[in-house]
């Protein structure tokens, strides 16, 4: 739920705290597709320890370019992603569907106002399955908040559907064509 709910990461000039951990400054020396990002703090680094003096106008340009590199490719590494985990689950989903598999099983990791997302046990990806999907099998679904955090319910009788952290399976109703997406239902 933590990932859903915290702040995207961005790279910066000037330190600051670090939304997520907390720590009062923060420098990632390493990152794939950033990787400009810790070769620069260990270019920085390497002047400080052998003495240098305070930054030049031409590392604090190359500071903004080399910030404005780190940015673009988390960036275009989050599309990458994406597009890739799509491809993995439109395969994935298609053979199912034609194979009639079984429900896939899956932790419910994140519940927001119209997805609960599952990650998959194998193979280990971030599926969305959205509430409007929920609501047309049910007659309708809606967050409460109780003792153990979100609750999804059936609107009419209040069953329980999923929480934060249950084990689910996920069974595959089709494809929505008009919205491009997978239509998915829970199972406990």
């Amino acid at each position: 739920q933590a990932l859903l709910i915290n702040v995207r990461s961005a790279f910066a000039t000037e330190p600051d705290r670090h939304y997520g951990v907390g720590a009062e400054v923060y420098a990632r020396a390493s990152s794939p597709m950033r990787e400009v990002v810790g070769v620069f703090l260990h270019k920085e680094l390497i002047e400080m320890v052998a003495g240098g003096g305070a930054d030049t106008e031409v590392d604090v340009a190359l500071r903004a370019r080399v910030v404005d590199a780190a940015n673009r490719g988390r960036e275009r590494q989050r599309r990458v992603n994406d597009l890739v985990n799509r491809l993995v689950l439109d395969r994935l989903f298609s053979v199912d569907l034609e194979a009639g598999a079984p429900p896939r099983r899956g932790t419910v990791m994140g519940i927001t106002s119209s997805k609960v997302h599952v990650e998959l046990d194998e193979p280990g990806l971030d599926v969305k399955v959205y509430l409007r999907d929920l609501g047309k099998t049910r007659g309708g679904a809606w967050l409460a908040a109780d003792e153990r955090g979100t609750t999804l319910r059936v609107r009419d009788t209040g069953q329980i559907v999923c929480r934060l952290g249950d084990e689910v399976g996920l069974v595959l109703r089709g494809k929505d064509v008009a919205h491009d997406r997978w239509r998915l239902d829970l199972v406990t």
